[in-house]
């Protein structure tokens, strides 16, 4: 629960589960220098909140004059994200690590401050008004070149890439 946001929208459930299975762990599994191979799947949701100010009307004080600021929002309730996450761990060769991750998130009703026309009086308010999709791979390398008692020496290479899209946008241009 949080006040963050409106009346009706004070209270949300989110969840996560995840999995792992170690097929180096398996009777079946029986390939020639791979030290260990690991599968993985994760699932879940996540709530984001506004500042504490965005259900309530405030104003701005210059000069002493008064002025309307953003316009509260009662309605307001949290963005939610929804993310699958798979990924592979590997090491082989006594020598070298892989591990590669692939991660699909979707949240819905993104918090925006959005502008108002002049005719509110106020200049913003902030409102659930768009959905974004997000896809990242990432993929990370290393091998171990000095595996000593009193050294260890490793290099390594790291990719990723994002790809983000909104894909529905609540409010006009």
């Amino acid at each position: 629960g949080s006040s963050l946001f409106g009346e009706d929208e004070r209270y949300h459930l989110y969840y996560r589960a995840s999995g792992a299975w170690r097929l180096t762990a398996e009777d079946f599994f029986n390939v020639e220098n791979i030290n260990e191979m690991k599968l993985r799947v994760s699932y879940g949701t996540a709530g984001s909140r506004p500042g504490f100010s965005a259900q309530y009307e405030t104003f701005n004080v210059s000069g002493g004059i008064i002025s309307k600021g953003n316009l509260g929002n009662k309605s307001l309730k949290p963005a939610l994200s929804k993310e699958l996450e798979i990924g592979l761990e590997m090491a082989f060769l006594d020598r070298f690590s892989l591990d590669v991750v692939y991660a699909s998130k979707n949240t819905s009703d993104q918090i925006l401050g959005v502008p108002l026309a002049a005719y509110y009086g106020y200049g913003s308010q902030t409102t659930n008004a768009g959905d974004l999709e997000t896809n990242t791979i990432e993929a990370e390398f290393k091998a171990f070149l000095v595996q000593e008692k009193e050294m260890n020496w490793s290099i390594g290479m790291i990719f990723d890439r994002t790809r983000e899209q909104i894909t529905k946008l609540n409010r006009p241009p």
